[in-house]
């Protein structure tokens, strides 16, 4: 059931009620509605929890959750990650996919009326007692594209109440400069070193400028070359614009493939700059 407000509704929880019957008691089971339960005395612990996954994959997804995070992160605790504290949006795990030792969840995205309006992948694994997460980029539809910063955030908040350590991104197009903002930092040197081979590549590029030495002059660009050395994160070269008003880090960064990494800890750098990013993006929800 796609909408899960309404699964807590019908959603219904076994209530053992006695039955006498010539002098003896016996129990038998009766499924009911909560309202109805509430009147025996029932309280379902676990329905809310529940309604954040598919009920047709439930003991599929739970099993797959169990087998591989092995109580790093049990299901009550993903549900929670990915059911945000929001009123823009909802969601629902839908399906799990075991690829050796990690696991991969589909995550549907609902408005409040439980209509679908976009899909997260998300992907986790358990490395020297570190659980540590690779995100697909959310997709949505137009109208809600906006949404993606508050979801991004949101999850992000969960990751660090539940102990996950890393956040892992494949960054291409405009998601290259947004990751950098965001505090994803290059998972590796050979990153950050093809990042910068690119943006020497683009100044050799500005032939208006190298072959112009009025221009080069007034623009500096002797200095260009000798500034990408202390460019040393993905935030640096996101920020690098020697013609202010250009844009010309991002113009780069936007061409160019990098793997990005993010530690889930307010001591790193990166988290800071991905908090500020979110806070001009969304606000104060």
């Amino acid at each position: 059931m796609n909408n899960f407000l309404e699964w807590i509704e019908k959603q219904k929880i076994p209530v053992k009620r006695p039955i006498h019957r010539e002098g003896k008691t016996y129990y038998a089971t009766r499924w009911m509605s909560p309202e109805d339960a509430a009147k025996y005395g029932a309280k379902p612990k676990r329905t809310v929890l529940l309604a954040g996954i598919n009920q047709d994959s439930r003991k599929k997804i739970i099993n797959d959750i169990s087998s591989v995070l092995r109580g790093k992160l049990n299901t009550d605790a993903l549900i929670h990650i990915f059911a945000p504290k929001s009123k823009n949006y909802q969601t629902e795990i839908t399906d799990s996919i075991v690829m050796g030792d990690r696991l991969r969840l589909s995550i549907d995205l609902l408005d409040n009326a439980g209509r679908k309006i976009g899909i997260m992948k998300r992907t986790f694994w358990v490395s020297d007692g570190k659980t540590n997460v690779l995100h697909d980029p959310i997709k949505v539809t137009i109208e809600n594209k906006d949404l993606i910063p508050l979801i991004q955030a949101k999850t992000e908040e969960e990751y660090l109440r539940y102990g996950v350590s890393e956040i892992f991104v494949k960054a291409r197009n405009a998601g290259s400069y947004k990751y950098a903002w965001q505090g994803y930092d290059f998972d590796s040197e050979k990153d950050r070193f093809n990042v910068a081979k690119a943006f020497r590549k683009y100044i050799k590029s500005r032939t208006d400028l190298t072959f112009n030495k009025k221009r080069a002059l007034m623009y500096g660009i002797q200095n260009w070359e000798n500034s990408i050395p202390t460019l040393v994160h993905s935030w640096d070269f996101a920020n690098w614009d020697p013609i202010k008003g250009e844009g010309i880090g991002k113009k780069i960064l936007e061409g160019i493939e990098w793997s990005g990494v993010k530690v889930l800890d307010p001591k790193f750098p990166g988290f800071n700059i991905g908090q500020k990013y979110f806070k001009a993006k969304i606000g104060e929800e």
